[in-house]
């Protein structure tokens, strides 16, 4: 069962690693054409791949968290209950 939680865990990385590439393109695209000076080109597309990439560290981690919450939650119950619905808590949402 932990497993599942490490194979949905890479999917969702590779969804946001691939979303972000994507996102990222589209506004160096649009850069290229807004900005005619080739240094002052450069020094924004270097700020906005900057921007981009160092927001999506914060969202591995993220993911990273929760992929290992979900392994121990699986530990302590493999099975859920098939009469009830098996509620797991989420130690990062409590305040």
């Amino acid at each position: 069962m932990s497993n599942l939680s490490e194979k949905s865990s890479h999917w969702l990385c590779d969804a946001i690693y691939d979303s972000t590439k994507f996102f990222e393109g589209v506004l160096l695209t649009i850069i290229d054409g807004a900005f005619s000076d080739p240094i002052q080109r450069k020094a924004v597309k270097d700020q906005i791949h900057r921007a981009v990439w160092e927001g999506n560290g914060e969202l591995n981690s993220i993911i990273s968290r929760h992929a290992e919450f979900l392994r121990g939650a699986l530990k302590e119950s493999p099975t859920p209950p098939s009469s009830e619905v098996a509620t797991i808590k989420n130690p990062f949402l409590e305040e």
